[in-house]
């Protein structure tokens, strides 16, 4: 597969940024939560109060056949409340204008390609980072690489290892995740995650690149050519654009939950023939929990894509809220089809 090419980049000096190394040998949870919390507040541009900043980035991703597809990104952040992000690759744009109760959205198709939730993925640090429901820390332990002793901290969902965590005691951020297939599930999209190449713009430290992996193969890279301080704000930058479409949010809202949920068949021949696989989904849960915009985000054999779809529509969410207002809300849906053993 075509390899990502790495761009020449601000690398943060070790003298600006004391080291607090932990020996695996007396490291604890509180150790743990602690490198977590420092490399959040480094790198998380969207969930902190990170402002004036202006973010322009390459975009590289697999489309299959050892091709590389290109793209633009650009962020200009003037707070958390006021920021335009604009994505743009072949024939795909979007931009997103947020302001204290929402966002404007516009985009050149009605749904979102998987590799933009692979993007913002990449992008959420607050997700990788903080430990969600039935999530705790597991192992701790301090692995070289290079010149560098990272401190890796495993994250557990219900026991089972979810995800592994390795950050650089240098500059205190984070510099790889590797995640794990959940029990009796297919292995994930993106299998790990590396950070390089950091640079230094009003009191954080952003990744200039990020790779993204699927087993030995890169799916997507994303290449930092420009970080720094806004200078100047133009105003015409947040005005959301003809037929943009407005989606609410708030600070503190109640995610949707999956309340009626029925399970595809599996394919007789299929199953037999162990043809296996996941199928993903874009769809929006609407305000009363039922399910539209259902559109397959990733290719799967014809009649596992079928069944699957025919189950899902099926299904009902109890849906986003904020301050107990029902509201509509764009998700990602997988569906494992795994094959018993031979």
């Amino acid at each position: 597969m075509h390899s990502f090419p790495r761009s020449t980049l601000l690398v943060v000096s070790a003298l600006l940024f004391p080291g607090f190394g932990i020996p695996a040998t007396t490291a604890t949870v509180s150790d743990a939560s602690a490198l977590m919390a420092d490399a959040l507040k480094q790198e998380d541009l969207f969930a902190t109060d990170a402002r004036d900043i202006d973010l322009h980035a390459k975009l590289e991703f697999a489309i299959g056949g050892g091709k590389v597809a290109a793209g633009d990104y650009t962020l200009e952040r003037v707070s958390k409340s006021q920021s335009r992000e604009e994505i743009k690759f072949a024939n795909f744009s979007r931009i997103i204008i947020r302001e204290s109760k929402g966002y404007w959205q516009k985009r050149t198709t009605d749904y979102q390609p998987e590799v933009i939730f692979l993007l913002e993925d990449l992008l959420n640090f607050g997700r990788v980072l903080n430990l969600a429901p039935g999530e705790s820390i597991g192992k701790i332990t301090n692995r070289k690489q290079d010149a560098t002793t990272l401190a890796c901290v495993e994250v557990k969902l219900s026991g089972e290892p979810a995800r592994k965590l390795c950050f650089d005691q240098t500059h205190n951020v984070l510099a790889s995740v590797d995640y794990f297939p959940a029990p009796h599930q297919n292995s994930p999209e993106v299998t790990r995650v590396e950070y390089s190449e950091f640079v230094a713009a009003d009191g954080h430290l952003f990744p200039g690149q990020f790779r993204a992996f699927s087993g030995r193969k890169i799916i997507l890279a994303f290449i930092v050519s420009g970080f720094a301080r806004l200078a100047k704000v133009n105003p015409d930058w947040f005005v959301p654009p003809a037929n943009a479409e407005f989606w609410p949010n708030c600070e503190e809202p109640r995610n949707a939950k999956l309340i009626t949920r029925v399970q595809p068949d599996y394919p007789v021949n299929d199953r037999a023939n162990h043809v296996q696989g996941t199928v993903v989904f874009f769809a929006v849960i609407e305000a009363d929990g039922s399910l539209s915009h259902l559109t397959s985000i990733r290719p799967a054999p014809a009649e596992l894509e079928s069944n699957a779809a025919e189950a899902v529509r099926q299904w009902r969410y109890d849906p986003l809220t904020c301050g107990g207002i029902p509201h509509r809300l764009e998700t990602r849906i997988s569906v494992d089809f795994r094959a018993d053993p031979r």
